[in-house]
């Protein structure tokens, strides 16, 4: 076990600093710092128990446990990252003892612990400063102690308490698991119940729970508890109208009399919503998402690649229906986790791994009780020899043929996909700050204002002081449009370059590669052939116009 977990943390740990940060990381990153360094976030709130940040409401799990890694290693990728990366050795350790526990079966607990130390999967979630990733390695560890609890009779508060703590700690960490955990529970105190369990366990678990719930429960009632959802889910689709008016539209055309009542009747939000949270739902369980496609952002996901490495499929299929003939209380609790644990994602939209992440457990525990299937039908010595060289041969040759692209090729050619800008413009920007009036980002970088605070690492006081917002949109969401000399707005090159009146002194402007402006400096991705960021310096480019004689055929029809 010692061997999986050490091969677990080099693969997490290996290039680890090439991955760049999205905007959750560094806004998660930068009120951890702030939080270090003055006991308020980037608002100002004290000790918060949820964050605005931009307007979406995070949680506070996994901002807390980053405080620690900031103080001590500083405000950096590695720091912010670190949280998740221990809770994917934790999701290995705890996958082993769960497994090893339900099938009475050590050598199983291993190869549970192996494919998920090698999973795309868990590899990705432990390599991203995910809530999502905590989340996940809480919620096994209050597994592992919710099937203790079912099965000890003696010293079984404890594991009541500590169940109930760990399961309500994972709605203090991620969104996602709210909704999964309260089913989740509501369904396993009903299927235990029935099973016979001590009504005492229950009831401890049940006031355990609740009790470390109360101090975050107000929040959920909130703006807090209902802005991420209505923010993304598909119940705020404005679309659905859309497409519902034109199938009545149609049957309107098609004919004016009884079509249009039929389809009045068989055409309308609810049918939608549940036509697209079925198929939501179906995605994520089959086969093409978990072995074949993988995520389809590419932030998520190494491109053509699935979760998971192929070969595993069919004992994923043998496993899942063999663990559908077993009666027992912890497998019945286990199939309900499964069955449970896509329908966040799924009201949202299609297959994710970071809002399904409680899926992915349950998908090891099928493939590893698979092997466990076929081993025993294949009763030959010979056969059994031949077929676990050629399994073990094809997942080998596949995880390292994933491993070799995700670790050396994925982050530099997605690199984009995470955050538009690198370090390399933002630290330019950072040592020229002082040779200028005003540095203008477009919105091609959303949210810029948190990549710069994180990078110069600026004083929470100072950037309280100096943070300009607008009025929240209609998703709650708050984008700053200044912090100190840096102003965020849409593009305006020509209109800057061509109009000197409407700079605000000295500028740098600094925009996408798709506008067409002449720059002073540009930044390209690691291939050094396509351009990332165009950087402008507005006076600069107007004395070189001039001296070239190109400033009329620039901005001569811009300036009558």
């Amino acid at each position: 076990m010692a061997l999986i977990l050490c091969l677990g943390l080099v693969i997490r740990l290996f290039g680890l600093e090439q991955l760049r940060l999205t905007q959750d990381e560094m806004s998660i990153g930068y009120n951890a710092f702030s939080i270090a360094q003055s006991g308020q976030d980037e608002w100002g709130q004290r000790f918060p128990l949820v964050f605005k940040a931009f307007g979406d409401w995070k949680l506070p799990g996994y901002i807390y446990s980053s405080v620690p890694f900031v103080s001590l290693f500083g405000l950096s990728n590695l720091s912010v990252k670190l949280p998740s990366l221990l809770a994917g050795m934790v999701l290995i350790w705890g996958l082993y003892l769960l497994v090893s526990k339900i099938t009475d079966n050590h050598w199983l607990g291993l190869i549970a612990a192996l494919i998920t130390s090698l999973s795309p999967w868990s590899i990705h979630l432990s390599r991203m400063g995910f809530e999502s990733s905590l989340a996940l390695a809480i919620f096994i560890l209050g597994l592992i102690c919710l099937i203790k609890l079912i099965e000890v009779k003696k010293r079984w508060q404890l594991w009541a308490v500590l169940a109930g703590l760990f399961f309500s700690l994972t709605l203090y960490t991620y969104v996602a698991y709210r909704l999964f955990i309260i089913l989740f529970l509501a369904t396993t105190v009903i299927l235990s119940w029935f099973y016979k369990v001590e009504k005492k366990k229950l009831i401890t678990l049940i006031i355990s729970f609740s009790l470390f719930l109360l101090p975050i429960l107000p929040m959920f009632l909130g703006q807090a508890g209902t802005a991420r959802f209505s923010q993304v889910g598909i119940f705020s689709d404005t679309g659905v109208v859309a497409q519902i008016d034109q199938r009545r539209s149609y049957c309107y055309l098609i004919d004016q009399k009884i079509l249009p009542k039929i389809c009045q009747l068989v055409f309308h939000k609810p049918q939608v919503y549940l036509e697209r949270f079925v198929g939501n739902y179906l995605q994520f369980i089959l086969p093409s998402f978990l072995f074949l496609e993988g995520d389809k952002l590419e932030y998520l996901s190494d491109p053509g690649f699935g979760e998971f490495v192929w070969v595993l499929l069919p004992f994923y299929l043998i496993g899942l229906i063999g663990f559908l003939k077993r009666k027992d209380l912890g497998s019945q609790i286990l199939k309900v986790g499964f069955l449970l644990s896509p329908i966040a994602s799924a009201l949202v939209g299609e297959p994710q791994i970071v809002r399904g992440s409680s899926l992915l457990p349950f998908v090891i525990i099928f493939v590893t009780y698979g092997f466990k299937e076929v081993w025993d039908l294949l009763e030959n010595k010979m056969v059994r020899i031949v077929g676990g060289v050629a399994v073990v041969g094809l997942f080998s040759f596949l995880t390292i043929n994933f491993l070799v692209h995700y670790l050396f090729i994925y982050p530099r050619e997605f690199q984009a996909y995470f955050f538009p800008m690198g370090s390399a413009p933002a630290n330019f920007i950072l040592e020229n700050y002082q040779n200028y009036d005003a540095i203008y980002f477009t919105d091609d970088f959303s949210d810029a204002h948190i990549l710069m605070a994180f990078l110069a690492q600026y004083d929470p006081t100072w950037y309280r002081q100096n943070i300009i917002y607008p009025q929240a949109d209609k998703f709650g969401f708050q984008h700053p449009t200044k912090l100190g000399k840096f102003i965020f707005g849409a593009r305006q090159g020509q209109t800057f370059l061509c109009h000197q009146e409407k700079r605000t002194g000295k500028m740098l402007y600094v925009t996408g590669p798709t506008e067409d402006l002449p720059y002073t400096n540009s930044f390209t991705g690691f291939s050094g052939v396509h351009t990332q960021v165009k950087i402008v310096d507005l006076d600069k480019v107007e004395a070189n116009l001039k001296q070239e004689q190109l400033w009329e055929t620039t901005c001569g029809s811009a300036t009558k």
